[in-house]
């Protein structure tokens, strides 16, 4: 469920009665001491608290909270050991991004952040050298995931998530992250030793055929068999891939 902190206020009529649900500041009121110790209960266990009220005086608050996927902490670490740095850029209360970041073993984190604040944080850390990755599904990530080097979302985000992102992963598991950059790496080995293999075929068999060390047959066979190694090479690439991303 989306929090508050990601939408706009809302306001309706209830009975004839306008009712308006949002933050403090947009309700202009001050609920009872009682309510802001429960929100402050509910926002240490890393939930968002809206308040609700009408004609100037708050009724009472609405908690909601973003459940952690079930891998997402396991997905961490393995990104952690693949020398990836994951920070969480969040627009929920400070106190809330703590909690979760707690929960998921997250060192570095940031609260209370607008979709402008994450880009122009993305935008430092490029600044100061770093290629950043993005992972967001939402309205609000779209800013962030087009400053990025390389922006991700997950199926079933929203269109315009997906419309900025250069990688969709095929389901909204986390653990496909790290999956994504083993691959990814693995796949830029595989491209570069096919090409040592064809800089070789070209650096040894071509000058040697147009020498006549070698006849026209060898060279051609040498050739196909260059091939044959890119094609395997390629394939095995394939098949210890396959599993993770079925």
């Amino acid at each position: 469920m989306e929090t508050p902190s990601r939408f706009p206020p809302a306001g309706g009529t209830v009975g004839g009665l306008p009712v308006l649900v949002g933050s403090l500041a947009f309700l202009a009121a001050k609920p009872h001491p009682a309510l802001l110790a429960e929100a402050e209960a509910h926002t240490r266990r890393g939930e968002t608290v809206a308040w609700a009220g009408w004609e100037g005086r708050v009724a009472g608050l609405i908690a909601l909270r973003d459940e952690p996927q079930p891998t997402a902490a396991t997905a961490l670490r393995r990104l952690a050991g693949l020398g990836i740095e994951a920070v969480m850029l969040s627009g929920d209360d400070p106190r809330t991004a703590r909690a979760i970041a707690a929960e998921l073993g997250l060192a570095e984190y940031e609260g209370r952040c607008a979709p402008a604040d994450k880009a122009a944080r993305i935008q430092a850390w490029q600044k100061a050298g770093e290629r950043v990755a993005v992972v967001g599904d939402g309205v609000n990530d779209a800013p962030a995931l087009a400053q990025a080097d390389i922006s991700i979302t997950a199926a079933g985000g929203t269109d315009v998530a997906g419309a900025v992102s250069d990688v969709v992963l095929t389901s909204h598991d986390l653990a496909l992250l790290p999956e994504l950059v083993e691959l990814s790496r693995r796949t830029r080995r595989t491209i570069g030793l096919n090409l040592a293999r064809a800089l070789v075929y070209n650096l040894v068999t071509v000058p040697l055929a147009a020498l006549g060390a070698i006849s026209p047959a060898v060279a051609a066979a040498t050739m196909a068999a260059s091939s044959l190694l890119v094609v395997d090479n390629s394939l095995r690439l394939r098949a210890r891939s396959s599993a993770s991303w079925q």
